[in-house]
């Protein structure tokens, strides 16, 4: 019955994973919502869905552990997030707001943590190091690429 087993364990990790892709995308969806009022702009309703994407983050243990491989902490997401979306990866490709959907998958993580690690050490500037990042996640997203984000 140790098959049974695996089968059942499996089932119930896609079926977490089937939640945590639906909970990202409805996250995507309002940090995607323009401001059209003053009012909009001025409220923390950006901020709090934002905390909800760090929450979907930090509640996932392998996420949390390359962050904690990195040193990463809540405020560096907030401004890799920033920074992603800057440098042009704000913007839908393949159901992934790249932006958000960078931050929430184990490669593209690495790969967000590894190229600010390496390119602050390296002096450059943040526009030098996200613009060449993000166009590489979206294409990366574009493709339907898995695994490991090539430079």
């Amino acid at each position: 019955m140790a098959w049974l087993d695996r089968v059942i364990d499996l089932w119930k990790f896609l079926r977490l994973s089937q939640r945590r892709k639906r909970e990202l995308v409805r996250i995507s969806r309002l940090l995607d919502t323009p401001t059209s009022s003053v009012e909009q702009l001025l409220s923390n309703s950006r901020d709090s869905v934002l905390e909800e994407l760090f929450d979907l983050i930090l509640g996932q243990p392998m996420l949390l552990a390359l962050l904690q491989k990195h040193g990463a902490t809540r405020e560096d997401l907030r401004e890799l997030y920033w920074a992603l979306l800057g440098a042009g990866a704000g913007q839908w490709v393949r159901g992934h707001w790249v932006a958000a959907s960078a931050l929430c998958y184990g490669f593209t993580l690495e790969f967000v943590l590894t190229r600010s690690k390496e390119g602050k050490a390296a002096g450059h500037t943040p526009r030098q190091i996200w613009q060449a990042a993000s166009f590489t996640l979206i294409e990366y997203f574009e493709k339907g690429r898995v695994g490991k984000v090539g430079s």
